[in-house]
């Protein structure tokens, strides 16, 4: 039995205008393994089976095991009978995708037979609500930065926002700690969610309301519950008779991919619902020229669309991936679609995360974005047909003429390729954030870290642009002399 806690952190201090003394290092989302740290936490370490293709920041992480401390032995003791179940703590590890979304995530193995016993056979429904309740309230210590390195004492299932104020303190530059103290708010802790993989079946003694899910991506069974916990709840996946998976080598990989996938889609709604928040209350303000808000702008584009594209090159998680939960209520949406209306973000990103929000009913991801049919003003055309362009060619036009004018011909001829690349394929995705490179080429002194931030989300977005004969090497002209 392997259990899997997350707590996922939204961090906002790349969308705000001052300077919040934020560390550069670890240079995420690709930091150097064995060489970079995190201070007070652990050092960065490569996944040994690598991360997932699409998904940026899952093949690097914080080896956290100065995170969290725990203080004494994880013993489950059935006060009825003479069941003892020992835990040990298998990682401890913390993501980071380089613009918003952060998690830590800590796994808890127990042995498979207890005395000579199957445990997953032998503990009844009542001890497994106990065993699950243990967890959750066992005691931790947490060390703070921000308070002279205490270590702040917590139930394990509320460890969440004192993980927020760790992390806070120990990606900021030291000095200047105390001078962050009032303004938390810039690293907040989402709701934490649980995975829970069985090697038997045990769904017939599960002790909650549970939701299962027809899904055949492996041999077992997968369902979703809300666990009730001193009035709150928290959601949990369980992955239930996976122990033939293991002999199977393509059966695990779907196993693991489909736990990476099922974590860090909960991590990415629950860091877009604070980073939603955070601009509904004026807390993160938006202004079109400024690079903090161009930095929002890409992020949100990625967020909804990594979100709602819901694509694994090894397995399809649709299916599963609609029921995860969420906590945007319809009431919060029209709000927040009412705040981004007031500011300047641009049309396109609006509409994603509109899109995004009208998926979720009642706390329940239930649907991708589905493509409206829209034309805008000018000549930008979108979502007219299957493989319709997202290009704005009338900005194309103007960056070619301004990169042959003050480049060379090769340059601009590059940007024309990668246009008519975009419009074969009909990737709405590249095609937007092809239209926000243009703008940003558009300005007297365009930033070159966004131009390369766009550019890479491009490539990431349509793979076949970063192979066009010559493009990068022309492109790149334009990172380094922008």
């Amino acid at each position: 039995m392997l259990f899997i806690i997350q707590f996922p952190l939204a961090d906002s201090r790349l969308f705000v205008q001052e300077n919040t003394m934020r560390l550069v290092r670890p240079t995420w989302p690709s930091p150097t393994p064995d060489r970079e740290f995190i201070r007070c936490w652990g050092g960065i370490k490569k996944r040994k089976t690598g991360g997932l293709n699409g998904w940026i920041g899952e093949d690097t992480f914080c080896e956290a095991t100065k995170a969290i401390i725990f203080t004494q032995n994880i013993l489950f003791t059935d006060s009825q009978s003479s069941l003892k179940i020992p835990f040990k703590v298998v990682f401890s590890r913390f993501y980071f995708d380089g613009n918003a979304v952060g998690k830590l995530e800590l796994g808890f193995a127990c042995p498979t037979k207890d005395r000579g016993r199957e445990i997953e056979d032998n503990i009844n429904e009542k001890q497994f609500k106990e065993l699950i309740n243990y967890l959750l309230i066992f005691k931790i210590k947490i060390s703070n930065p921000l308070l002279n390195k205490r270590k702040e004492e917590c139930e394990l299932i509320k460890a969440g926002k004192f993980i927020a104020r760790s992390y806070l303190g120990t990606t900021t530059i030291q000095k200047n700690v105390c001078d962050i103290l009032e303004k938390k708010w810039l690293v907040e802790a989402g709701t934490p969610t649980i995975l829970l993989i069985c090697g038997k079946k045990i769904s017939h003694k599960f002790p909650f309301f549970k939701k299962e899910s027809d899904s055949k991506i492996f041999n077992g069974n997968i369902f979703m519950s809300l666990i009730p916990h001193q009035g709150s709840t928290y959601p949990m996946w369980v992955l239930e008779g996976v122990s033939s998976e293991f002999e199977q080598v393509d059966c695990f990989c779907n196993l693991r991919h489909l736990r990476i996938c099922l974590l860090r889609l909960h991590a990415e709604h629950q860091c877009l619902r604070i980073i939603l928040k955070n601009i509904e209350s004026g807390k993160i303000t938006i202004s079109r020229d400024s690079e903090a808000s161009q930095q929002l702008q890409y992020y949100l584009n990625e967020a909804t669309s990594r979100i709602n594209r819901l694509q694994s090159p090894n397995i399809d998680i649709a299916e599963i991936a609609r029921e995860i939960q969420d906590c945007v209520s319809p009431g919060e949406r029209e709000n927040l679609i009412k705040y981004l209306e007031k500011t300047q973000v641009r049309k396109n990103i609006r509409r994603k995360v509109d899109n995004y929000l009208k998926s979720c009913y009642n706390g329940l991801f239930i649907g991708t974005m589905q493509g409206d049919i829209e034309i805008m003003e000018g000549d930008v055309i979108r979502d007219i047909g299957a493989g319709a362009t997202v290009i704005n060619r009338s900005l194309v036009e103007k960056s070619f003429n301004k990169v042959r004018d003050q480049f060379d011909e090769n340059a601009a001829s590059a940007l024309r390729l990668i246009a008519q690349e975009i419009e074969k394929s009909g990737n709405k995705e590249a095609g937007e954030l092809f239209d926000s490179f243009n703008e940003e080429l558009q300005k007297p002194e365009p930033k070159r870290s966004l131009l390369r931030t766009l550019w890479n989300g491009m490539v990431e977005a349509l793979p076949a642009i970063g192979q066009l004969a010559g493009v990068v090497a022309q492109i790149s002209k334009l990172f380094i002399a922008a």
